[in-house]
């Protein structure tokens, strides 16, 4: 999970039209597709939960996320700030692989992955698990979103290595240097074609870790 900045002028026209209208409601609103779209560019198409590319904004391959849920805030069915881009959380597997949204249903969290005093609570270990250092959050992140599953894990471990193995051979032996970790950091902050590279906050994380330390 990384933090996502929510901003009112990303909404589509669509979304900010239809809910002026007397009655408005989710199920009524049409255009999905808009808000789809809308979603995934600002969250540079990826999962808002996870971190896994999401590969484009379409129902087959992205669900919308309420925060929180329309069956219990219903008032907060059409508040742009209560909407995600999400991927499908592994609905076609087994219910032990399902994840983000999936295993989420309608239970109410408080990790909110648009409050960035929240997601710097979010630390990313060398072995690809993720942990919290607030208790609550831990709890969700491993038991609602379920984001230590196996294929969670081997995905996020492997980043790392990638990473560090690319710093190994830059450095060939000598101490890592802040100008290579700042460049490395530019590569994995940028947004290409739309796009944020996939688990792009567990490199960033890594990678800032190692500042601390160079030279």
């Amino acid at each position: 999970m990384r933090y996502i900045f929510k901003n009112a002028k990303n909404q589509p026209v669509s979304l900010f039209k239809y809910k002026a209208q007397p009655n408005a409601n989710y199920n009524d609103y049409r255009e999905k597709d808009d808000l789809r779209q809308a979603l995934w560019a600002e969250q540079a198409g990826l999962c808002a939960y996870c971190m896994q590319r999401i590969q484009s904004a379409t129902l087959d391959k992205m669900k919308i996320e309420h925060f929180k849920a329309e069956s219990q805030f219903p008032n907060l069915q059409m508040d742009y700030f209560n909407l995600l881009g999400v991927c499908k959380g592994n609905e076609n597997s087994n219910e032990k692989s399902y994840k983000c949204d999936k295993s989420k249903k309608d239970a109410i969290i408080q990790l909110n992955p648009t409050n960035k005093t929240m997601t710097d609570t979010i630390r990313f270990l060398k072995n690809g698990y993720l942990e919290s250092s607030n208790i609550i959050y831990d709890d969700e992140l491993n038991n609602i979103l379920r984001l230590n599953i196996n294929q969670l894990i081997q995905n996020r471990k492997a980043k790392i290595d990638a990473i560090d193995q690319i710093i190994a051979r830059q450095c060939k032996g000598k101490k890592v240097s802040k100008t290579l970790l700042n460049q490395l950091l530019s590569d994995w902050n940028k947004i290409e074609n739309g796009c944020l590279k996939e688990f792009c906050q567990v490199v960033i994380y890594h990678l800032e870790k190692k500042l601390t330390y160079a030279i």
